[in-house]
């Protein structure tokens, strides 16, 4: 996304990590008009990027996203590391991210999945993150 500057960051940053041009397009929209800063990338190694640039309150990937499970790993590791709440979207409701030292802020959500409780969950995880500030 253009016109972010990482030094001057709002805290309500959300990163959505998604193969799916209209799933992330229907999250942005959501939540954009909730008032929260989107972040967008279509493979976890762009996320990756955008993740350690900006950090992120809530990271949601799609672990359909990619095909390399190194580049899912690493972006969970950086989300870890930034103490970012992940949510993990997919077909078995399962975390790939480490359970050694995890973040109890973490989500998984099944597919098929309905929008409303999906943003219901990153508004409480965001609400959460800002708390703890």
């Amino acid at each position: 996304m253009l016109g972010l500057d990482p030094v001057a960051r709002p805290s309500r940053y959300v990163l959505l990590v998604d193969r799916s041009r209209e799933c992330r397009e229907v999250l942005r929209t959501v939540l954009q008009r909730r008032g929260f800063s989107i972040l967008e990338a279509s493979e976890p190694r762009e996320g990756l990027a955008l993740a350690r640039r900006y950090h992120p309150l809530v990271v949601v990937v799609d672990l359909d996203s990619s095909d390399d499970d190194a580049d899912r790993q690493q972006l969970f590791a950086e989300s870890q590391s930034t103490h970012s709440a992940l949510v993990t979207l997919g077909k078995l409701a399962r975390s790939p991210a480490p359970s050694n030292g995890a973040n109890s802020s973490n989500r998984c959500v099944a597919k098929p999945y309905h929008y409303g409780p999906l943003i219901r969950t990153i508004e409480q995880l965001v609400e959460r993150a800002t708390a703890g500030s």
